[in-house]
Order: C-alpha cells, then structure tokens, then sequence
C-alpha cells in the first residue's frame, strides 16, 4: 500500500492505533490539508505504509516519558530514512507528518525541534538537487506551523537562497516569522538584509514573539552582516514608511545611531534642492562629508543642487578621505549627474580615467558615463550586471537605476543590444548568464526592461516562428527557473506560452514537462493534452 494523500492516511488510520493515534484528527490541525495546488495532494513523493507505521512507533515510543533519548531517537530514524532513501524516496515528508504525534512537545522543547531539524538538514545533504523542491513543496503547500517551523529551521543550515526566497515569500506573516527571521540571519548574503530587513521593519512589538524578534535582531544583525549591513541599516533608516517602533529596534542595532537618526537623507536633499537660501549649505555638506557615517548620503544628496562648487566639494573629499568603493562610486554618479545640468568638465574625466580600470569602481565609472550619454560604456555596464564579475545582479542593478535618471531611453537600447548578442550567440555558457541575470531586470516595480529580454528569450526558444532549433537541457532548465521565479497570477499570461512550449517541444526531457506541468497546476492551469 502506498500513501499518496490525506484521504489515503484517513483510510490507514486504524491500523496504526497502537502508536498512541486513535483517530488521525488527533495528529491534524486547522488548515493543514494541503492548499489543493497539486492535486490536492499532502505529499510530494509516493511512500509505502511501513515507512509510516515504523516512523510513528520511533517517534511514539522514544518521547512517551519525560526521559528521552535523543541519540536514540536520530538513530532509528536514520535507519528508517536510509531504507526509504535505497528505495529511491525522499524521507523528509514522512518524517515531518509522523513529527505530528509529539506536537505538544515541538510547542515547548526547543532541543526535540533542532534535532528533527538536523536530522532534515542532514537527509537533504545527501541528495541536495533532487530533495531541494521537495522542500519547497513544503514550504509552499503545507499550512503545518509546528512542522513548517523544523523546516525552515532546517533552511537555516541548508543556508539555500531559492529556499529562502520561498521562506520570505510564505512564512513572514505567520506565526513562523520569527524562525524565517533566524533563517534570514543564517546566511551572510545582500540578499538576506534585505529579507531581515523588510521583516524587521514590520514588527510594531505588540506581542511576545515581535518582542522576541527585536531583541534577536538587535543583538546579532551586526554580528551576521557586518559592514554590509551597517550601510543597509543607515539607508533603511532613511525610508518613510516604516512605522516607530519598527525604526526604534532598527536603530538600536546601528553603532552611533544618534548621527544618522539627527541628519536624514531627506535633510539632507532638501537642504542640496534649496542651496540659493540656505546660508549654512556648504558648511553643512562638508560636516556631513567629513563624517563616515553621513559621507555616502551627502555624496548622493548634493546631485540635486546646482550649486557651483559640487564638482569641487566632490573631488576634494575623495582625495582628502580613505573613501570607500560605494562612497567613491556614488561621488561619480553625482558628478556625472549634476555635470549633465551644469557642464562636464576636464577634471571630471580625469578622475574617471584614474577608476576605470579599478575592478571594485569601473562599475561606477560605467553608470557615470551612462549618466552623460555614452553609448559604449552603456554597454559595457549591461555586460558587467550579466557577467557579475564583481558584484552580483542585484547590487550592479541598483547602480543601474542610480544613473537611469536622464538616460532611461539609452538603457532600453544597451539592454537590447547586449541581450541580443547573449541570447543569439552559440555559447550556452553566454545564453545561461543572460537568462539567469533576466530576474532583477524583469521584476522591479516600474523600472524594468521585461519587455525587451522576455520577448527575446521566446524567440531563442522558437515560440513565435516554431523554429525547430534545440536548445541544451542547461538552456531549457535555466529559463524554467526564471519562469518560476517571475511567475504569478497577475502575469501568467505573459509566460504561459513558455510553459505549454516546454511541455510540448521533443527536446525537452520528463523532468522538464514535469516542472512546467507542476508550475500550471500552482497556477490552477490546465497543461496541454
């Protein structure tokens, strides 16, 4: 017999009575059925009716009193979870249902819920490609909180970040944001500040666990990101819409709070907007200039002034201070910025010649001569973000909107140009690199180029003149990925004709189908027959 739904366990449960489940209710709770999305179906892999009956009895009988034995407990499991896994099924699934019996303790013994989640991490160590969507199955479909909360502690050491993603995309509303916070702060990454971040900046501490959340926050976000994440709390601290208490937790993580709360980025703009009356503007710009923890904000503030001395101001603070790669670059950006209103001067390309060829700062150099017009250093930029040779996508895309200010229009057509020559080349190393850097270029609000490279990446695939042209597995799997990542209700109809290609083209594999037909049901899309 083989479990493959809820309905399937309904029909088992008078077998297993004697591992303490009398009835199947008693290990359910409210909403845990799954969301429907897949069939209806509770799990994601098939397994035999021993595989529950014996992981039930080991977690039954090993935490039925008070004297536990943890050792014990994983060693039974391990054996179980090994003969599933020489059966070619992930045991993961199984084991968390099974976890249901002792929910009352996973509630209250913070010991038993690292140790399942060990015992998880471990499992998916062994078979990370093939385990990886079990998990986010899971995350996505199972409603859970006590079993969601193993997972996600599990995650914490998996340190994964399209798993993260889907932590941060399902379980930062719910009763598990506190163990999607930890998660976040697991993995030293830009990607997790802006997720801790983004959650922290939520909390308004009315409860115990957001109470709980901000003393965690406070002592260990600099400890888990350390200067990165100092400069991404001092720009956070700066954002309008994030309520008081919120801002108060924020802050107190930040060293020398007191300087950055008194002057804002928005002080400071406004201050930079009406320089003609404000008699204090150059005194005030070269104190915030002098300080590190208000430099790089004064740097992007004085771009909106037409005062005559920027390019002075500017040029005289690199040389006189030990400026960093992103204070350095943000000074470019400006001079280029504010030099396209009053003029570029020599000196501006001398300090652009001097950066140029400086790895950490020729992005910058490239986003500066954007900012004036030059097509050619436009280019290279694009080159640059696809390539990340020194940043990843999402940092060099911020720079990327950073001088898209006056050259919105030579930015569409770099983007066209250089995704063209990506997409149409016979390298699938190049055709890769473009579609995977297509994620932050199509999703941004407002300011995105989704109408030039999807259009692009369709006709690769031969969507609109039914080339017969194959594309490598690699091709295929990376598009299917950016396809699952970009995809929601509100735009499934710009991407369903991607997935319908792929379940019909003879190129593609088993598998292949499978992802795109799983991704139709998510959608409630029926595949084609």
């Amino acid at each position: 017999m083989k479990l493959r739904s809820l309905e399937d366990l309904e029909l088992y449960k008078d077998s297993i009575t004697n591992y303490k489940i009398n009835n199947i209710d008693e290990v359910s709770e409210v909403g845990g059925e799954s969301n429907s999305v897949y069939n209806n179906r509770l799990f994601y892999w098939k397994f035999l009716s021993k595989d529950i009956k014996s992981l039930c009895r080991c977690f039954s009988e090993n935490f039925e009193s008070e004297k536990y034995d943890l050792n014990k407990f994983e060693r039974e499991v391990n054996l179980i979870s090994n003969s599933m896994i020489n059966r070619d099924t992930c045991p993961i699934e199984a084991i968390l249902y099974a976890s249901k019996i002792i929910n009352n303790l996973i509630c209250t013994e913070n010991i038993i819920t690292k140790k399942i989640s060990n015992i998880i991490y471990e499992i998916y160590m062994k078979k990370p490609l093939e385990y990886k969507e079990t998990i986010e199955f899971i995350l996505r479909e199972w409603t859970f909180s006590n079993q969601i909360m193993i997972i996600i502690n599990a995650c914490s050491k998996i340190k994964d970040l399209d798993l993260l993603k889907v932590i941060n995309d399902y379980h930062t509303k719910n009763d598990n944001k506190i163990y999607a916070l930890k998660s976040f702060m697991s993995v030293k990454n830009e990607v997790c500040i802006e997720y801790t971040l983004s959650l922290i900046s939520t909390i308004k501490e009315q409860d115990s666990m957001e109470v709980e959340m901000g003393k965690f926050f406070i002592n260990n976000y600099i400890n888990s990101f350390g200067d990165l994440g100092i400069i991404k709390l001092e720009e956070y601290l700066q954002k309008e819409n994030i309520n008081y208490q919120a801002k108060k937790v924020i802050s107190r993580a930040l060293p020398n709070v007191s300087k950055v709360e008194k002057t804002t980025l928005n002080t400071m703009i406004k201050k930079a907007k009406n320089w003609r009356y404000e008699e204090d503007f150059e005194e005030c710009f070269n104190l915030w200039i002098d300080n590190f923890d208000t430099r790089k904000d004064a740097f992007l503030a004085i771009r909106y002034s037409n005062y005559p001395y920027v390019e002075e101001m500017l040029i005289n603070a690199i040389d006189k201070y030990e400026c960093n790669s992103i204070e350095i670059g943000t000074a470019l950006i400006t001079l280029a910025q504010w030099g396209s209103r009053i003029g570029i001067s020599e000196k501006f390309y001398n300090i652009i010649d001097r950066y140029k060829y400086d790895d950490d700062k020729k992005i910058y150099c490239y986003a500066s001569m954007c900012s004036i017009g030059k097509e050619e250093e436009t280019k290279q930029l694009i080159r640059e973000y696809i390539e990340q040779r020194c940043y990843n996508h999402r940092k060099i895309f911020s720079i990327i909107r950073d001088c898209s200010y006056k050259s919105s229009k030579l930015l569409k057509k770099s983007v066209n140009i250089v995704y063209n020559e990506y997409l149409t080349s016979f390298d699938d190393e190049k055709i890769i690199k473009a579609i995977n850097s297509s994620y932050e270029m199509c999703n941004q609000p407002k300011f995105n180029f989704r109408d030039i490279i999807i259009p692009k990446i369709k006709n690769l695939l031969g969507i609109y003149d039914n080339n017969k042209a194959k594309c490598s597995e690699h091709v295929y799997l990376a598009v299917l990925n950016l396809v699952d990542r970009l995809l929601d209700d509100k735009n499934k109809d710009e991407f369903i004709d991607i997935l319908f290609f792929i379940i019909e083209s003879k190129f593609c594999k088993k598998e292949l189908k499978s992802k795109s037909t799983m991704i139709l049901k998510r959608l409630k899309v029926d595949p084609p027959k």
